[in-house]
């Protein structure tokens, strides 16, 4: 991916992180299958499917981080699946406090009653994960 795109994302992202995080009715252009992911994800929350909705914010995430991966150059074992990828994340202290929390909480697996032990969005974490990444980019 060029650089321009990532910085064209990025800057999309900053964006519409700073209108609303919570409100994902805007139009974003993010690298790859990342969007399409989200797009998932919002039509999945639109739908009521909150299992749906936190797998493909899973999934965005994921994608961003092997192109993130990719474009740095690391050969990380983090493993090919967003799930494990998120797990590393989430314990690899050279990540801020917040981006490490959001990867957790999109691990995070639902209670036996079918909630969630927080109430924070994932689509909101998978957003905070991409915007970090793009940042290093």
């Amino acid at each position: 991916m060029a650089d321009g795109e990532w910085q064209m994302a990025n800057g999309l992202l900053l964006m519409a992180h700073c209108s609303s995080l919570m409100d994902y009715t805007f139009d974003m252009t993010y690298p790859d299958g990342v969007e399409k992911e989200l797009k998932r994800g919002r039509e999945a929350k639109e739908d009521g499917n909150a299992g749906m909705t936190r797998v493909c914010a899973r999934r965005a995430a994921g994608v961003a981080i092997r192109l993130w991966k990719d474009k740095r150059g690391r050969d990380i074992k983090w493993g090919t699946s967003a799930m494990a990828q998120l797990k590393t994340m989430s314990l690899d202290e050279s990540f801020p406090e917040t981006i490490r929390q959001a990867a957790e909480r999109l691990t995070t697996q639902q209670l036996h009653d079918h909630t969630m032990p927080f109430d924070n969005d994932p689509l909101d974490d998978a957003v905070i994960v991409i915007e970090h990444l793009n940042n290093e980019q």
